[in-house]
This record gives structure tokens, sequence and C-alpha cells, in this order.
């Protein structure tokens, strides 16, 4: 007897690369990517992806490259004015991205160097 897709069911040997070309594809053709899209896709519920996430470490993966993928797509498209600002404003520190953890600086620091007489030899 085989199993059905659904709670419970093991993750595909390409359900990785399936997910990833999902969101690949859907954010180079200018779609938003949703895990629900990808679920129906792979004719599984969104539960059972949350599941193969845990269970699987190559799941687990590719679901973390597919949120950057998510989240670098919702910030090309509020640069470019295609979807609204605030939204992907909202949204994006659900990805991590502009955060106050360790994703990286919230701050530029620059140093200004006054020089007397001129340009120095090494300077660019």
């Amino acid at each position: 007897m085989t199993e059905e897709p659904g709670i419970g069911a093991t993750c595909p040997a390409d359900a990785p690369e399936r997910l990833i070309r999902y969101f690949r594809e859907s954010a180079a053709g200018g779609e938003l990517p949703t895990f629900s899209g990808a679920a129906e896709l792979l004719g599984v519920d969104v539960a059972t992806l949350g599941e193969w996430k845990e269970n699987d470490p190559a799941f687990a993966r590719a679901y973390a490259e597919c949120r950057a993928v998510l989240a670098d797509h919702l910030l090309r498209q509020g640069l470019q004015k295609r979807y609204d600002a605030s939204l992907v404003k909202f949204l994006l520190p659900s990805f991590g991205v502009g955060t106050d953890g360790d994703e990286g600086p919230d701050e530029l620091s620059v140093k200004i160097e006054v020089l007397e007489g001129g340009i120095p030899k090494n300077a660019v």
C-alpha cells in the first residue's frame, strides 16, 4: 500500500530541487512565490512542508534558500515600486531583513581623515 502525500509523508528525493526551482522561476517571472503554491506543486499541504523541513536536512536547506529568494524578491519588487513599499517594509523583518538581530550592522561607519598638504601617495 502506497502512502498518500500529506501529513506523515516521506519527503521525496526531488522535493528540495523542485521547491527551489519553483521559487526561482516564479520570482524570475515577476510572480510572488509562496509556500502554499509550492505545496500545491508538490501535491501536499503546507503543514507537510513544515514536517519535511523539521525531518529532512536537505529539504530544510532548500526551504531556507527559498525564504532568501522570497525576501530578495520582495525587496526588489518594493524598490522597483511594483509592490507597496510599506507592505514590503512590514514583511521583510519576518525574513530576518532589517531586524536588530545578527543579520548585519544597522549603521554605516565612515572614517574621515583631514590631510594637510594635499593628497597622500596611496590615495584611491
